[in-house]
């Protein structure tokens, strides 16, 4: 088990050997999900960018700001939905 410390404004220093297992880099976001009496912490990137550029495509890539904005667009209908 690995400790750490929690500042008075809330932050703490993510461990290297947790960085490393989950390979996170400066500004990653990092989702944590709090379930059972315990708070799970993962790379939010990790999961698909693995994937990327695996299969063929003429269309290009989007870039991040076309992923933004395609993010809050599919959000934004998701809560007319509700």
């Amino acid at each position: 088990m690995t400790i750490s410390t929690m500042t008075s404004k809330g932050q703490t220093t993510i461990p290297k050997e947790i960085r490393e297992y989950l390979d996170l880099h400066p500004q990653q976001q990092i989702a944590f999900e709090a379930k059972d009496g315990y708070v799970i912490m993962r790379s939010v990137n990790s999961s698909l960018d693995r994937f990327a550029g695996i299969l063929p495509s003429k269309r290009p890539a989007a870039n991040k700001a076309q992923e933004r904005k395609a993010v809050a667009k599919a959000l934004a209908l998701k809560g007319k939905k509700r």
